[in-house]
């Protein structure tokens, strides 16, 4: 009993040095108050959000960026973020330490023994200061170990480590209009602090492109540097900018569409659903649902409309061309097996007893035969 005793102890002492282990604080300069952090800064790239794990991507859907962060201090133990998005303005609030050179929180901090099994340890720490060159600067460890007692597995992703600057957005120096907050409503003024709209928005953000989205009076609309309206306010949603699709998803009155750069519906806004590819061959594809029925859409318009009552991804198929690989969806019209192409046309075949697995249905092929295209009745 002794020894398993002195053998956990021995695995504890040892997962809880990868815990003790030390960042580097020697680049934060002494603070006597940590109201030094606040202010508000730019979230380029989301590259401040992610530090605190927050934005980013969620499952087919693109998250919105989150264009700027406000920090600020709630007493020396409360650190207080506040960030714009399409849901209004959100606040996170995350208790830590203030030390002599830096504030440091914990996200996620996990010491776990399942005796006599299992034991892990994990690690998600912020350490919060200035710089001489920078407003300010974080220093990220990430680190998650796990030990399996008896067996030869074990985990450990190798932790992660690494510091970001940043520097309060200065106004004076934006190029662009730029979005100020008064009495819960959002406008624009320029780099000179003049006033060039009132504050009259529930959401604003940075121009790109020289647009940007707003909401007022619960709908969305897009606006010019110029200040006038490139899109009116008739969207329940209208997303971030789509560098692949070079397009925006849409909402009004539950369904779902895209416009382009000049607001137009290029994908009409009818549809049940939208749903974003991501695989090899399916860049910019995407499938559409109405009444139960699928189809397919691209950023050169729809493909196909929702008449399919199943559709698979795109995967090249050898016979479609000799060649070259051929990305086809097997798709089910009226209870029997086609092919689509990624133009829209329709292709079916004869029969022999040459089979093909494709995307798990089986189908069988005439090798010698040509495909034609035909439209469905």
């Amino acid at each position: 009993m002794k020894n398993y005793c002195l053998y956990f102890l021995l695995i504890s002492f040892m997962l809880s040095g990868c815990r003790s282990k030390q960042l580097p604080i020697t680049d934060f300069v002494p603070i006597t108050s940590p109201a030094v952090f606040e202010g508000t800064y730019s979230n380029i790239g989301d590259t401040l959000s992610s530090l605190f794990n927050i934005g980013g991507y969620k499952g087919w859907k693109m998250r919105d960026s989150i264009q700027f962060i406000t920090i600020q201090f709630n007493g020396k133990d409360t650190l207080k973020l506040s960030y714009l998005t399409n849901e209004g303005l959100q606040e996170k609030s995350y208790k830590g330490k203030l030390k002599d050179n830096f504030f440091e929180i914990h996200l996620d901090k996990k010491f776990v023994i399942i005796p006599p099994v299992y034991l892990s340890d994990k690690m998600d720490r912020l350490r919060i200061g200035s710089a001489d060159s920078r407003d300010l600067l974080i220093h990220k460890w990430y680190h998650f170990t796990g030990v399996f007692l008896l067996g030869p597995a074990s985990g450990d992703d190798g932790g992660d480590e690494y510091a970001k600057g940043f520097t309060k957005f200065d106004i004076e120096k934006s190029e662009e209009l730029t979005p100020f907050q008064q009495d819960g409503k959002w406008g624009y003024v320029d780099r000179k602090h003049d006033l060039l709209i009132p504050p009259e928005f529930e959401y604003a953000e940075f121009l790109k492109e020289g647009v940007a989205r707003v909401k007022k009076d619960g709908k969305w609309g897009i606006i010019k540097q110029d200040a006038t309206m490139s899109v009116p306010f008739i969207y329940d949603k209208i997303s971030a900018w789509d560098e692949v699709l070079s397009a925006r998803n849409v909402h009004r009155d539950g369904k779902e569409g895209y416009i382009n750069s000049d607001g137009e519906e290029f994908i009409p806004v009818i549809y049940d659903e939208i749903i974003r590819f991501t695989h090899n061959y399916e860049d910019g594809i995407m499938e559409t649902i109405l009444n139960g029925k699928y189809g397919f859409a691209s950023p050169k318009g729809v493909i196909c409309p929702p008449i399919f009552e199943e559709v698979s991804y795109f995967t090249p198929h050898p016979f479609m061309n000799q060649t070259t690989d051929f990305p086809v969806s097997v798709v089910t019209y009226k209870g029997q097996p086609y092919l689509l192409d990624m133009e829209g046309y329709v292709y079916k075949y004869t029969y022999n007893d040459n089979r093909l697995k494709l995307k798990g249905a089986e189908f069988v092929f005439d090798k010698e035969s040509k495909l034609s295209s035909f439209k469905l009745q």
